[in-house]
């Protein structure tokens, strides 16, 4: 498989971080296949010099029902060595439940120690990222009118949502990665700012993702990746 070049966002968050092993719970389809995409050629396994290993959980839903699935499949013996050396991810949007900021809580105070890859309102927004800076408050109507103007789709519906070719023509060649890293770089900064924190303040932080958490070790695995 060819190399994805991610060019390098020009911000002091690229500093270079180990991915290692993780496994990651995710909320739908379109967040699977994302990840999914990077995790194979991650996994190919055809750079011997990065010991990273990427595990996928989908848990339909919406973020109780991530937390819930992670939880459940932990407390299961036959995961724990298996898995004890990875670290675990929970993907999710942040429109439901209606008591989201009460489920972010459980989450970062789960014995697992989750890292929490969320997308306020969805994760739709971490896909139009890839193509532009968001930075005022936004609806989900305007996330998939802008999205659809993108990719030129007449409409956006569960079979776009479920479509790797979606994926892959957001992603391209991987540089509209490093763009959507810079974009989310900006919005934590942004945050910062205002004061504003995950546990106590989600519902103020609209547009917010912490995707970047993921995608920049991601993308510094990628760049070594060398073509077959």
């Amino acid at each position: 498989m060819a190399r994805i070049n991610i060019g390098k966002p020009r911000t002091e968050a690229t500093l270079k971080q180990n991915l290692g092993k993780v496994i990651i719970f995710c909320e739908g389809k379109t967040e699977y296949n994302y990840l999914n995409h990077f995790a194979r050629i991650l996994n190919s396994g055809k750079n011997k010099f990065t010991d990273v290993r990427i595990e996928l959980e989908e848990a339909e839903g919406n973020a109780q029902t991530v937390l819930n699935c992670a939880e459940e499949f932990f407390s299961k013996e036959e995961n724990k060595p298996r898995f004890s050396h990875y670290q675990p991810y929970l993907i999710f949007d942040c429109d439901d439940p209606k008591d989201i900021q009460r489920v972010i809580k459980d989450m970062k105070e789960s014995s697992n120690e989750y890292s929490l890859l969320l997308t306020n309102l969805l994760f739709e927004l971490w896909l139009l990222m890839h193509f532009e800076e968001v930075t005022e408050p936004i609806r989900k109507g305007q996330i998939y009118k802008k999205l659809m103007g993108r990719l030129d789709l007449l409409e956006y519906k569960s079979k776009h949502k479920s479509s790797e070719g979606i994926i892959r023509k957001v992603v391209g060649d991987g540089q509209s990665v490093s763009k959507a890293i810079e974009n989310a770089v900006k919005l934590e900064q942004m945050m910062h700012e205002k004061g504003y924190n995950l546990l106590d303040n989600i519902e103020n932080m609209n547009p917010y993702t912490t995707m970047h958490k993921i995608m920049l070790p991601i993308s510094d695995e990628l760049n070594r990746v060398k073509k077959p």
